[in-house]
């Protein structure tokens, strides 16, 4: 018991660390990055078409929209795309801004749907999909895209551990590189990005700075908190209540007769 008291805690205080560190991180002088032009989510946060100083000054206004949003969520907050085809909580991404926590996999996934959606022949793979099974009824081949979160450290760890002795080179990426490694998550993204939408031009030409990261993860953030749908608490009892009774009808034997 107490050592669920200790995890509990510190589960909490995980999060009490993250939403300060984001906050003031957002609060910072837009003005003085230096990103030059990102195709990130251009459209959605409608910078496509600003200059410079229009951008930064769209940036500032992101901010402020941010932390109006940061101010009135809650940890098991629930966001979704419009197209509910993804769905995320508030505490599976705060932290991100301000690097206390790697993008988890929920986000890069729901940052890769949103990415795809609404294109013709792309197709979004979970990174669980493939977990023992190849999931039924798609037809890989009929599209022009598929895109599928991998992560590589499980990969390497078993290789090592069944000893495999073929070797394989190290390939290095020339352009781009990561400039510090918690930003692979939103790199991973805006690779994503520049091949379903800019595949003539984007995130490979681009020079990536410890800034530009800084622009990337503002405008994940900003569409997370600001275009995407948000349930009320009220709805995930509802959908609880109405799962419970169906699985009462699947197993009636369960049930717990009720007092007379």
């Amino acid at each position: 018991m107490l050592l669920s008291v200790r995890i509990s805690d510190d589960f909490i205080l995980r999060y009490v660390k993250a939403w300060p560190r984001d906050m003031v991180c957002l609060d910072q002088n837009w003005f003085d990055i230096k990103a030059d032009l990102v195709k990130f989510l251009a459209k959605e946060t409608r910078t496509t078409c600003l200059s410079a100083v229009d951008r930064n000054l769209r940036y500032g206004k992101m901010v402020t929209e941010i932390m109006v949003k940061y101010e009135r969520a809650f940890l098991d907050a629930k966001y979704s795309l419009r197209s509910k085809r993804a769905f995320l909580r508030f505490r599976e991404f705060v932290g991100a801004v301000s690097h206390t926590d790697w993008l988890t996999g929920a986000v890069v996934y729901y940052g890769e749907t949103a990415i795809c959606d609404g294109r013709d022949g792309c197709l979004v793979l979970s990174s669980y999909d493939l977990d023992g099974h190849f999931p039924a009824g798609r037809n890989l081949f009929s599209y022009k895209l598929v895109v599928m979160l991998v992560g590589c450290v499980p990969t390497i760890a078993w290789r090592g551990a069944a000893r495999i002795s073929c070797t394989y080179p190290t390939q290095w990426i020339s352009q781009p590189r990561q400039p510090a490694g918690g930003s692979c998550g939103v790199t991973v993204l805006a690779l994503a990005h520049t091949h379903v939408r800019v595949p003539t031009r984007g995130f490979e030409l681009d020079t990536v700075t410890a800034e530009y990261i800084k622009v990337l993860l503002l405008r994940l953030l900003w569409f997370v908190m600001c275009e995407s749908l948000i349930y009320p608490i009220a709805h995930d009892e509802e959908a609880a209540r109405v799962t419970n009774e169906e699985l009462l009808e699947v197993f009636p034997s369960k049930l717990v007769k009720k007092p007379t």
